[in-house]
């Protein structure tokens, strides 16, 4: 009998600890772990809007927004999936301007000129790093 008791607890002790392990997960739909990332872009005080934030892991999928009126995000990883992979490093591009041309070279509509430094995006110098439960990430930034 006492082995016996001792199974069941051995047994009920490897269930605890998997429900633990599976409830402390954010595992979305990509079996990733996932937080959700939101925040405010601003230029020199103002909200920026229609700004593209694209946040760019060394390896793997980046997470993307575009700015509302005020300035406010939320990133996206998949299309059924908010937010970014927790734990990873990541260089963050924050760009205003939009190409008006289709692969082909075919004009589409007028391009929408550049507003911010190249410090923002082509040579940005923006990073975050994502951790587990919500995130909020904040970018003030200056036009010079």
């Amino acid at each position: 009998m006492p082995f016996s008791k001792l199974m069941y607890y051995k047994t009920q002790g490897a269930l605890l600890i998997l429900l633990a392990t599976l409830v402390g997960c954010n595992r979305g739909a990509s079996g990733l772990d996932i937080a959700p990332v939101q925040g405010q872009v601003t230029l020199d005080g103002h909200p920026l809007s229609e700004a593209m934030v694209e946040f760019i892991p060394e390896q793997g999928r980046p997470s993307v927004a575009i700015t509302d009126q005020q300035g406010g995000y939320e990133l996206t990883f998949t299309s059924t999936e908010k937010g970014a992979i927790v734990g990873m490093p990541y260089r963050v591009k924050i760009k205003t301007g939009r190409e008006a041309v289709t692969a082909e070279g075919e004009q589409i509509s007028p391009a929408v000129p550049e507003k911010l430094p190249k410090k923002y995006h082509e040579e940005s110098e923006l990073s975050a790093t994502i951790e587990s439960g919500t995130n909020v990430i904040d970018f003030p930034l200056t036009s010079r």
